[in-house]
């Protein structure tokens, strides 16, 4: 622990990982709301045609009209304040009989505020509306991983973390409508329907319950997460990282559909004129914001399923921010070396002193630094929970397994969950895992 009080080190590295994390979203981030020129395939102009038009009065005294209006808004480059079409600047006599193929541009064109791609009609650019989506998405999700590990820590916060069996106690208007995107209220005459049909209704449903679930769904659980942020915690984390999924699958849809479509402007000054060619973008560029949504997709994904374990028993819940997966109830780490070495306490270790304290690091430290390392193995085994904790497993074992091993609710509407569970007196962390070297 490097002279740290207990638990410290892992409190570090949670913030450490959550801020690396943030890396990745920085990346994607930059890429896409710094788009400029340099995207398009200027070899393929949309249309040969240059069209030009005029400034407005408040930037045609300028020394740059071009950044004040694109300072203003790139609608304002095509459109009058009431909206209309502005009407054509006389094409400068320096372009007169040039194409958008062979067009000379000045240097300004690439560089500065006003290289960034605009679309040729104006309005927002899509690529930067994107880019401040993902940066809101991940922001959210790696606040709300970190705040998950963060409690999870602690052993009065830890059974306060909702699985999703205590939720639909907690919070049963959510439950039912998590149950009802999954289509499980199985009521009335429609899953009488032959499998063809269900077959044929289920990319209508799968579209419908997708916008549900972003417009509807998640903004309860938001609400539901101010006013109870510890217990949403992990849950929040779940549904964030399908949401997170879901506009990365839209986004790369719309990047299929449209790219071959949109059009965006370069734009430069020509003498009293702003003139424009339209271009689209490049087939790297495409490629590449395709990689940027699969790694998304990929990320979200993998998030979604860390969190299965604790989403199933609040017991085997793992932490999230560090990537190998090892519930926290295993910690401290204890073991002792095999009885044909002796009693000798375990190297760097005291004796009485955990192996392995702190839950954010490697439980299985110090294992390949012992004399017998070589001939030696790991063993990991579940155990009985402490005694004072058998009346509650012995409640649980009356639930059923379903889906996925997470616990029903065909068995458990009548279970009463304890107002709080070990707030008082919590459990030595190391009852629910063993680690055996043998």
């Amino acid at each position: 622990r490097v002279g740290l009080p207990p638990l410290w080190p892992s409190r570090l590295k949670i913030l450490m990982m959550g801020i690396l994390s943030s890396i990745f979203t920085l990346t994607v981030f930059q890429y896409l709301n710094g788009a400029n020129a340099q995207y398009l395939n200027l070899a393929q102009p949309a249309t040969p045609r240059i069209v030009c038009t005029s400034p407005s009065h408040e930037c045609e005294k300028e020394a740059d009209p071009l950044e004040c209006m694109v300072s203003e808004s790139s609608r304002a480059i095509w459109k009058d304040k009431e909206g209309s079409p502005k009407p054509e600047c006389p094409m400068p006599a320096s372009l007169v009989g040039d194409t958008c193929h062979n067009a000379s541009l000045p240097f300004s064109a690439f560089i500065g505020e006003s290289s960034r791609l605009h679309t040729a009609v104006g309005g927002f650019n899509p690529l930067r509306l994107w880019s401040w989506l993902f940066l809101a998405l991940m922001v959210l999700t790696s606040a709300l991983t970190v705040m998950h590990d963060l409690s999870l820590l602690e052993d009065h916060l830890r059974p306060q973390i909702l699985t999703l069996l205590e939720m639909a106690h907690f919070a049963p208007t959510l439950w039912n409508w998590l149950m009802g995107l999954q289509c499980r209220r199985r009521s009335g005459s429609s899953w009488n329907l032959a499998i063809s049909t269900r077959l044929t209704l289920w990319p209508l449903w799968s579209l419908v319950a997708g916008m549900a679930f972003m417009l509807l769904v998640y903004p309860f659980a938001i609400v539901v997460f101010i006013w109870h942020p510890i217990r949403m915690s992990r849950i929040m984390v779940f549904l964030s990282g399908i949401l997170s999924g879901l506009w990365s699958i839209v986004f790369m849809i719309m990047t299929l559909s449209e790219f071959r479509r949109q059009r965006y402007s370069l734009l430069w000054n020509a003498e009293s004129c702003i003139c424009m060619c339209k271009f689209p973008l490049n087939a790297w560029v495409v490629l590449r914001l395709l990689a940027f949504g699969i790694a998304v997709l990929a990320h979200s994904v993998s998030l979604v399923l860390r969190t299965l374990k604790g989403l199933r028993r609040n017991e085997w819940a793992n932490m999230l921010t560090v990537l190998y997966s090892v519930p926290v109830e295993a910690f401290p780490v204890r073991w002792a070396r095999p009885p044909e070495c002796g009693d000798d306490c375990i190297m760097w270790r005291a004796e009485g002193e955990p192996v392995q304290g702190e839950p954010a690091f490697d439980p299985f430290c110090l294992m390949d630094e012992q004399p017998e390392s070589s001939w030696t193995q790991v063993r990991v085994q579940p155990v009985a929970r402490l005694d004072k904790w058998r009346a509650i497993a012995e409640e649980r074992k009356l639930l059923e397994i379903g889906c996925c091993g997470f616990p029903t609710m065909r068995r458990a509407r009548n279970f009463a969950f304890p107002a709080a569970r070990r707030t008082d007196h919590a459990p030595d962390r190391g009852h629910k895992a063993r680690l055996l070297q043998s």
